[in-house]
């Protein structure tokens, strides 16, 4: 199982609740590199802060739903 980036930020709140949001939807997402961005924002700077990172067969969807949120839309179920 690959696992493929889908939203990154230095705002780890951000991405946290990005993986709610996909979760809510049914796409299990992960969060790499929260905690070090944390405690050493400097490390993880270069980088483009947290990942949310989704399996691969889902980015299409999560892609999708991460857009729609960006551009202020509902999110909706279509």
């Amino acid at each position: 199982m690959e696992l493929v980036a889908v939203y990154t930020s230095h705002r780890i709140n951000e991405v946290h609740f990005m993986q709610s949001l996909l979760e809510s939807y049914g796409i299990k997402a992960v969060v790499f590199n929260d905690t070090l961005a944390a405690i050493a924002p400097h490390h993880v700077f270069g980088q483009g802060g947290a990942r949310l990172m989704v399996r691969d067969d889902d980015r299409t969807e999560a892609l999708k739903i991460v857009r729609q949120y960006e551009e202020g839309k509902r999110v909706s179920d279509n």
